[in-house]
C-alpha cells in the first residue's frame, strides 16, 4: 500500500514507500491516544507515516498553546505583542483553526 500524505497526495519520488507504513485514525492506534500516543508511536517506529493527525487541532489546544507562549517574547513579524494578539483571541483562533481544517493558513514569515 503506498503510502500518503495528510493532504491526500501520494508520497514523493525520494520516499521510501516500502519501509513507511501509514498509520489512519481508524486503526484504533495513535489516534484514539492522544498526542502522547502519537508521540511515542513515532519514537518508536521512525519509519511510520502519519496521514491523519488535523484531528487533534483544536480550539483548546490552540488556546492552551497561546497561553503557553512567553509574554515578554519579541513581537511577531508584523509587530503585534502578546498582549495585544489577546485583544480578540477567541475569534482570532476560531479564524485560524478554519483556515487550518480549510487548508487555507500559511505561516507568516519568521525574522531568523
Amino acid at each position: 500500500m503506498p503510502t500518503v500524505r495528510a493532504s491526500g497526495s501520494p508520497a514523493g519520488e525520494g520516499e521510501s514507500r516500502k519501509k513507511a507504513r501509514a498509520v489512519p485514525a481508524q486503526d484504533g492506534g495513535a489516534a484514539s491516544q492522544g498526542l502522547k500516543g502519537v508521540r511515542k508511536t513515532a519514537r518508536e517506529r521512525k519509519q511510520e507515516r502519519f496521514t491523519t493527525l488535523l484531528h487533534h487541532l483544536t480550539m483548546d489546544r490552540l488556546r492552551d498553546s497561546y497561553y503557553a507562549l512567553k509574554r515578554e517574547a519579541a513581537p511577531r513579524v508584523d509587530g503585534v505583542r502578546w498582549a495585544e494578539y489577546e485583544d480578540g483571541l477567541e475569534p482570532r483562533l476560531r479564524d485560524l483553526h478554519e483556515r487550518v481544517h480549510r487548508g487555507s493558513y500559511r505561516a507568516p514569515p519568521s525574522r531568523r
